[in-house]
């Protein structure tokens, strides 16, 4: 049995049912824009400038001229205080100098005298070397002049000059022990060594015996390395005076002075690297690659130091700030007088932590400031030439008409 064709009834869509109960009669047309080569020439313009914005911006955020906001703050050593590193060369002997170190009033303490010494405790160390450059260091000496003159530290440059400075030093090291073999047959039955005894009244009576031991001062070498680190104590100023010539320590300089046997040294040095705290790549330390030449040998050299701890914060959030110790240096050279026969040369150096530290902040923008920055400009340039495209062909259709 089949039904009726006529008689079954098909749904409708819901589309069919919105334009039956729509009353406006629809018209369909086919639009098309009209090409004009002018929107064609505005459109490649529009994508020329967009690539080129883009990618500027995008190079200037990431290897662009970054800029910097200063500030200054109050400074804290609550903590603690920065060290300071000393690689210096004398043309002395390590035993014909006094060094006197800030804070050091024992003699025995100053100069070790008996071997009391505590090794963890940071302190400048002497040892025999050679004035005159080795080809090696002569090079990187040159280098590290040359990267002082255009204000720039090369952070590798003073660690090569450090190794070559070992190198010299255990080359002078060795021809001494040499020497000191063959000259083991004159020893002090009592004291031993190579000593000579000075007897001292003490003014009541008593007589008081020291002994100097010359084997290893007067003669040791023809130059003196002083290097090592120094701790700081106070903000106040303190003093390193190197005095050259008459011992390492008052009680040597006494003895040489009473037996006329003083020698005069040459306070001619050079400063290999002279740095507060960390070393860090790219702050300029002056005093690292100074060389000064002494005719007479008794000229007096003071460097009064200024050290401004800088605090960097970066533009990442990511990223701790560092602290890093800059400083300004005034050199005084001071001559001897033709009069003062006995005078000694000496270098005095002087520095003083300042109250205040530096702030230097990245002015950089974050991730998120860039993009939107980059979507406002292409945004805007795209709306202006599109704007400007339109009023043009408009004023062309206006004056074709015409």
């Amino acid at each position: 049995m089949s039904l009726p064709e006529q008689g079954l009834r098909q749904r409708r869509t819901i589309l069919e049912v919105i334009q039956e109960l729509d009353s406006f009669n629809k018209v369909q047309e086919k639009v098309k824009e009209e090409k004009n080569a002018a929107k064609g020439f505005a459109s490649f313009i529009v994508i020329t400038i967009i690539i080129i914005i883009t990618l500027g911006h995008t190079y200037d955020r990431f290897y662009g001229q970054k800029e910097y906001t200063y500030s200054m703050n109050t400074a804290d050593y609550t903590e603690s205080f920065p060290k300071l590193t000393i690689d210096m060369q004398l043309a002395t002997s390590c035993g014909n100098f006094e060094l006197k170190l800030p804070q050091s009033d024992v003699v025995s303490q100053i100069f070790d005298i008996f071997d009391e010494k505590n090794d963890n405790e940071p302190t400048l160390n002497k040892d025999p070397t050679r004035f005159e450059l080795s080809e090696k260091e002569y090079k990187y000496w040159r280098i590290l002049q040359d990267a002082h003159r255009k204000k720039y530290n090369k952070g590798n440059i003073e660690k090569q000059l450090k190794e070559a400075a070992d190198i010299k030093q255990e080359e002078e090291k060795k021809e001494l022990s040499k020497g000191h073999q063959d000259n083991d047959n004159d020893v002090d039955p009592f004291f031993g060594g190579n000593n000579k005894v000075i007897i001292f009244g003490n003014g009541i009576g008593m007589l008081q015996i020291i002994s100097s031991n010359t084997k290893n001062s007067m003669d040791e070498g023809t130059a003196c390395r002083i290097h090592g680190e120094l701790e700081i104590k106070k903000m106040q100023s303190e003093t390193i005076s190197i005095i050259t010539g008459g011992g390492s320590n008052e009680l040597e300089n006494m003895i040489a002075h009473l037996q006329g046997t003083v020698k005069s040294g040459n306070s001619s040095h050079r400063i290999e690297s002279f740095y507060f705290g960390d070393k860090n790549v790219g702050v300029v330390t002056p005093l690292a690659g100074v060389e000064e030449i002494s005719l007479s040998g008794k000229t007096v050299y003071t460097y009064n130091i200024k050290v401004i701890p800088t605090r960097i914060y970066y533009g990442s959030i990511f990223s701790s700030p560092s602290l890093v110790y800059q400083y300004a240096v005034t050199s005084i050279k001071s001559e001897p007088s033709s009069i003062e026969e006995h005078g000694h040369g000496g270098i005095v150096i002087v520095y003083e932590l300042t109250g205040t530290v530096i702030e230097i902040k990245e002015s950089t923008m974050t991730t998120i400031q860039f993009f939107l920055r980059l979507c406002s400009l292409i945004g805007g340039i795209y709306a202006t030439v599109t704007f400007l495209s339109i009023y043009i062909s408009k004023l062309f259709e206006m004056a074709g008409t015409q």
